[in-house]
């Protein structure tokens, strides 16, 4: 513990004589981010939930390769989230791979937020999950798209539900459709 207090009293130093000696706050956010992805490597699933934070904050694209290693790396359901909502706060196109492919998993309401804060540049990569034909994949995607609301998404939607036979999953289709058409009429 006594360590940890001083690494990050150290990092408070550091971060403070950079902001008295910088003329430039770039050179801060540069720093910050800099030791918040090596704080990622370092195991603590409390320690790498703040660095995300931390990151997601700052929404640096350069931070989002880590932010993707750790989301692989760290198992723990609570640190994975933490993880996601930072990759939604950068809103970094290359995430959207990654948060799709966690629709397969258990907690996918993370992940859909995250896709919803990228938006419009995550509508194709969501098309795409909605034509797998793999149910979960669909599910979310279409939530994703009708929270979304780009007009794009529609023939698919449309598509998907004509095919659908099972009233269940017709739902999720036709939520998504009316949260699109209401975003059309604001």
């Amino acid at each position: 513990v006594g360590s940890l207090v001083g690494m990050l009293f150290s990092q408070q130093l550091i971060i403070q004589q950079l902001q008295d000696r910088a003329s430039s706050p770039v050179l801060v956010s540069w720093c910050m981010v800099k030791w918040r992805i090596w704080r990622l490597n370092r195991g603590d699933p409390d320690i790498v939930k703040k660095a995300a934070l931390v990151l997601g904050k700052l929404g640096k694209n350069s931070a989002v390769p880590y932010l993707i290693r750790a989301l692989e790396k760290y198992k723990h359901i609570d640190v994975q989230d933490r993880i996601v909502e930072a990759l939604g706060e950068i809103g970094d196109p290359k995430a959207i791979p990654v948060l799709i492919g966690r629709f397969k998993g258990m907690n996918n309401h993370t992940s859909i937020n995250a896709l919803v804060r990228i938006g419009k540049p995550a509508v194709a990569d969501l098309i795409e999950a909605l034509r797998s034909g793999e149910p979960s994949l669909c599910i979310f995607a279409a939530e994703a798209l009708g929270q979304i609301g780009d007009p794009q998404a529609v023939p698919a939607l449309n598509a998907k539900l004509k095919k659908e036979e099972y009233p269940s999953f017709r739902n999720y289709f036709e939520k998504a459709l009316e949260r699109i058409y209401d975003h059309m009429s604001d």
